[in-house]
């Protein structure tokens, strides 16, 4: 498993456990406030219906013939116009008195948005009136259901002693619950920007990671390809030199031009020159080493080091070099590995395209000043970058080639001598034309 997958799983975890942080104690606080709030209900039906019976006990004396339906009905209507300007009930809360009358319950509303609702009546059995049905039946207590509309409610029931009614105090569940869902939903906000805004924390401080572990083993494997250079630097130098000088000796012993003696060492030569070329770009790209630098006039100094390159007759070489006498600070020698390096890279490009093409490759290298910038582009007409390469990142990586020679330390070597000139170099397709462009850059003198 990767860094990068372990930090979203444990910012995944992070996340479930803040859930669970602020969940169980939203949880908590919302049992505890439903315990209190069906106390509160009780309590105040109980002290309502302790009222209520006082109230019937005096109009069964003084109030017989106040009201045509009997004391009973004079009670209810003063109880109702109380109930009816109550608000310590919150908005949806209400008291009810039921009265039973033969199969079916009436219900007296103290709160009604309109007089006809006042009064309802159901069937004993009917769901809806359950705190109404048990309180009739000489019970009380708490209970959720569903009321006359049909909603959810917290629901107090108690009988009223000394008359036929009985009388339930109710709330919504809705308007218990609102302030709850509320902080549930504003504590759930919080919870998920806290966690991405962790989960994007883990991610940085894994690319980070990542990035620092592909360090290391890059540079374990510089130090590695370092000790194995100097040790093929020692190894192998002398016997290739024992080599080249042998066949040097023989090559001036008389034989035959173009015989098969010839050849052979004309062969032994090159592969000497090879083997010794690998050996030096390795020991070039291991060694740790700041330039020595000069100001140098750029376009007379890479004229001259265009001029020592052997070009094959296949490749005709075009210059535009617009700097003129433009000053810039590198250092000559080390700088020479980059154009040759570029110019034998572009070259082989395109012999690899064509060995015998009917007109001349055009090998172009260029110069021009951007603000404080020097840009350096060295164009062929080669089969260009491959878009998988370049979409791996693998042009400048050391030991990787697509070439059936050498040992892909050409461009790497390239690019640390640019870097440390205070350069960089990219290497793209080109636009109007097949092929490649190396494009250099940098700081500039005036």
């Amino acid at each position: 498993m990767t860094n990068r997958k372990r930090f979203i799983l444990l910012g995944v975890i992070l996340a479930l456990v803040a859930v669970g942080a602020s969940g169980i104690p939203l949880w908590l606080l919302y049992t505890t406030g439903l315990e209190t709030e069906q106390e509160l209900l009780v309590a105040m039906v109980k002290n309502q219906a302790r009222l209520i019976e006082a109230v019937g006990r005096f109009d069964a004396v003084y109030s017989i013939e106040d009201n045509p339906e009997g004391p009973q009905a004079a009670t209810r209507s003063q109880v109702l116009d109380a109930h009816n300007n109550a608000y310590f009930l919150g908005q949806t809360g209400e008291f009810i008195l039921g009265l039973q009358q033969g199969s079916d319950i009436t219900l007296f509303l103290a709160k009604a948005d309109k007089d006809e609702r006042r009064i309802l009546h159901f069937s004993r059995d009917s769901v809806l009136i359950e705190p109404m049905r048990r309180a009739l039946a000489g019970q009380s207590g708490t209970l959720i259901g569903p009321d006359h509309d049909g909603n959810l409610v917290l629901a107090a029931y108690e009988p009223l002693e000394g008359l036929d009614y009985a009388l339930v105090a109710k709330i919504d569940m809705d308007e218990f619950r609102r302030p709850f869902i509320r902080s549930a939903l504003l504590s759930a906000a919080g919870v998920l920007a806290v966690s991405l805004g962790g989960m994007l924390l883990l991610l940085w401080v894994g690319r980070m990671l990542d990035a620092a572990q592909t360090l290391v083993l890059k540079h374990e494997r510089m130090a590695t390809l370092g000790r194995l250079a100097a040790s093929l630097g020692h190894e192998l130098r002398n016997p290739l030199s024992i080599i080249k000088n042998s066949a040097f000796i023989l090559n001036a012993t008389p034989h035959q031009p173009g015989s098969r003696e010839e050849k052979s060492l004309t062969r032994i030569r090159n592969a000497v020159e090879r083997c010794l070329m690998i050996i030096e770009d390795m020991l070039e790209f291991t060694r740790s080493r700041d330039p020595v630098t000069q100001l140098v006039p750029f376009d007379v100094w890479l004229r001259e080091v265009l001029a020592e390159q052997p070009l094959q007759p296949q490749i005709r070489l075009e210059t535009h070099l617009q700097t003129k006498d433009t000053m810039t600070r590198i250092d000559p020698e080390r700088f020479r590995q980059v154009i040759i390096n570029l110019v034998t890279n572009a070259c082989e490009a395109m012999l690899q395209v064509d060995a015998k093409p009917k007109t001349p490759w055009r090998l172009q290298v260029e110069t021009r000043a951007e603000k404080d910038r020097l840009i350096l582009s060295i164009k062929d007409q080669g089969s260009g970058v491959p878009e998988s390469i370049k979409k791996e990142g693998q042009v400048f990586e050391p030991l990787y080639s697509t070439k059936s020679r050498g040992v892909g330390l050409g461009l790497s070597i390239v690019k640390k001598i640019v870097e440390s000139h205070g350069g960089n170099i990219s290497l793209v397709n080109r636009q109007d034309d097949q092929g490649a462009e190396a494009r250099v850059t940098l700081p500039l003198l005036n």
